[in-house]
């Protein structure tokens, strides 16, 4: 009896250790005929955090955020939504939403207004309460000298030990050209410097990562149109200031790849991944 009593435990321990969970369910920021996409998910202790954006499909001008908590065997906990009929809100890039000490949250993202000639992109910062509630924004960055021709938008996001934020994310003037962009913030979202990169005719910022000397790394992307078009990521290394050390092409010229994610690895480098990546044999005349 003792025998089979110990193998039973053994066995119904190794279950309860080595289980997991799976599911593939269908979620709604807010009704069934909203219009939903997310782009960010982050696990907390007992659930996952969600945010993305949600419309009405019979107005799909208006993008409010979109915020929905499940537990870990994918049941709903809640969902909530925020916005108006003036702006429109969007989170950008994984890694645009994060985790702010034990209770808040911090996101950066466009807040987009629509007029008759061009539409007003201004990056915004938000910081949110474990309920979602916001407790603030900040689109100051943008609003000092944002004519209508110009759009900014942020795309990534990190906290620093004083809870100052690295931003990453583009400049656009007039559709025409555009710059990455690195900007760091105060702890209330108001800038304290900023620093543009570009090679060609337009460039985005995709996400930034500090390195372990201070500085960052911004992982950078440019494109150019025509036969012969380029589209390849570069990496920009800066100091903490964000001026420029050094900056790296990936593939430069004979390939068409995606944009390059940044990430740091345990012996210290830097390792980036393709969202993806395209082979193009040009013709030789």
């Amino acid at each position: 009896m003792k025998k089979i009593a110990i193998i039973s435990f053994l066995l119904g321990f190794s279950t309860i250790v080595y289980s997991q969970i799976y599911f593939s369910e269908r979620y709604y920021f807010e009704t069934y005929n909203s219009w939903d996409g997310a782009g960010n998910i982050l696990e907390n202790d007992s659930s996952y955090v969600i945010i993305g954006a949600t419309g009405d499909q019979f107005v799909s001008s208006w993008h409010r955020l979109g915020f929905l908590k499940i537990d870990k065997n994918g049941n709903k906990v809640f969902s909530k939504s925020i916005g108006d009929t003036i702006s429109e809100y969007y989170v950008q890039y994984p890694g645009a939403f994060r985790k702010s000490g034990e209770d808040e949250y911090i996101a950066v993202g466009v807040k987009r207004q629509y007029t008759d000639s061009w539409v007003k992109d201004a990056g915004i910062i938000y910081r949110f309460n474990n309920l979602f509630d916001t407790l603030w924004t900040n689109t100051s960055v943008c609003d000092k000298i944002l004519p209508i021709d110009t759009s900014y938008i942020f795309n990534h996001c990190f906290e620093l030990s004083d809870k100052s934020l690295i931003i990453a994310g583009n400049i656009t003037v007039n559709g025409e050209t555009s710059k990455a962009l690195l900007l760091k913030s105060d702890s209330l979202g108001n800038e304290l410097w900023r620093k543009y990169f570009s090679n060609s005719t337009f460039n985005l910022g995709v996400n930034v990562i500090q390195t372990t000397d201070g500085g960052f790394a911004l992982s950078c992307y440019l494109w150019t149109f025509g036969l012969y078009g380029i589209a390849a990521p570069y990496i920009v290394k800066t100091d903490s200031m964000g001026n420029e050390q050094w900056r790296h092409y990936v593939n430069w010229f004979d390939q068409k790849h995606g944009p390059m994610y940044l990430q740091n690895s345990s012996d210290s480098t830097i390792v980036g991944a393709y969202h993806y990546s395209d082979i193009i044999d040009y013709p030789a005349t």
